[in-house]
């Protein structure tokens, strides 16, 4: 795809020239059309020389007009939301001690049959009168799901009408980007960005500052698309988890890794593909029908589905995911919480 012959769309935008995750150099890497948008619009990724990662080289300034009313995390707390919830939490009871009950006992014996975990639980071992962050809190489903379990359960989220169905599930809501939350220091036992932190305008800064926001011995878990990825490298513009211009950037293992330890803190990186099948029928939509509402052939979708699950049990870095399990070295002391405003890092 030739740079010079795409309608890129520059007006309204701020030019970004450094890698969002270590500031490295960057190079022209990829062009995409946004796929949820009929316009036509392309949008420019630059690739960094350091660290690997993907950034959108032109952002909106607003970027609330690229947000459907039914994007995905949006959804209001329907019987689909509680259903879930109830997953989740069978989830967190089969492998991560919270306790269970009821129709959760049941699914969580279930769930402990299932040998794979779709980072839906954050991978968050259970703490009595627990206190967690949910970044990109979306509706607040896994929220809700610690709400039950008694854990004080506090959400961040820009999306004006997402906030508000957070909130009216009895969840605290900072209704903020990331970027300019205000959340007490040393506080949280634990931090969670699922999928959210490729829509942030400078996502190392508010890993630094998240990192302040965890208690000594918190942890801080990040799952976000793998730019890395073998269906990244196959699908190139088609890949749908660049979903410009939503998504900002899209990072690497090496990425988050010299982002976790700048931050101070101690990580556990991996890559997995729970989500593949589902990755692999939307790019191929894209790649040959030019929309997601035409579906490839299933036979098409097997097929790429098992080349990408051989390629990542060949190459453990090549999975559609990042998940960073990351810890803040050191024992929580009484008397240590303050807060953490919009400081720079």
């Amino acid at each position: 795809m030739t740079l010079s012959v795409e309608p890129y769309s520059d007006a309204g935008c701020r030019v970004v020239e450094h890698c969002p995750y270590c500031g490295g150099e960057g190079s022209a890497a990829v062009s995409g059309r946004d796929q949820v948008s009929s316009d036509g619009t392309y949008w420019r990724y630059s690739r960094c020389q350091n660290c690997g990662a993907l950034w959108l080289k032109t952002v909106p300034n607003d970027l609330s007009p690229y947000y459907p009313a039914d994007y995905y995390t949006h959804s209001p707390a329907v019987l689909g939301g509680r259903i879930r919830a109830l997953v989740v939490q069978a989830v967190l009871a089969a492998r991560y001690g919270f306790p269970a009950s009821g129709t959760v006992r049941y699914l969580s014996q279930i769930m402990r049959a299932i040998p794979v975990d779709t980072g839906a639980s954050r991978f968050l071992m259970h703490v009595e009168h627990g206190k967690a962050l949910d970044v990109g809190c979306g509706s607040g489903d896994f929220l809700y799901s610690l709400h039950l379990y008694g854990w004080e359960a506090t959400g961040i989220e820009p999306d004006e009408r997402a906030a508000r169905v957070c909130s009216d599930r009895g969840i605290k809501t900072i209704h903020a980007d990331a970027e300019n939350a205000v959340v007490p220091a040393n506080y949280f036992d634990a931090i969670t960005l699922h999928h959210s932190l490729e829509h942030m305008r400078n996502p190392a800064a508010v890993i630094t500052r998240l990192a302040k926001a965890l208690k000594p011995g918190g942890k801080l878990v990040v799952v976000t698309p793998n730019a890395s990825g073998f269906l990244s490298r196959r699908f190139g513009p088609h890949w749908r988890s660049l979903d410009p211009p939503r998504h900002l950037s899209v990072s690497t293992p090496r990425a988050l890794s010299l982002t976790m330890e700048r931050a101070g803190l101690v990580a556990d990186i991996r890559t997995a593909s729970t989500n593949v099948r589902w990755v692999c029928r939307a790019s191929a939509a894209l790649r040959d029908r030019g929309s997601l509402r035409l579906p490839p052939s299933r036979l098409k979708v097997l097929s790429l589905t098992i080349a990408s699950k051989v390629t990542v049990a060949l190459d453990r870095s090549a999975g559609e995911e990042i998940i960073c399990i990351a810890m803040k070295p050191g024992r929580s002391c009484p008397g240590d919480e303050g807060s953490v405003a919009n400081q720079s890092p």
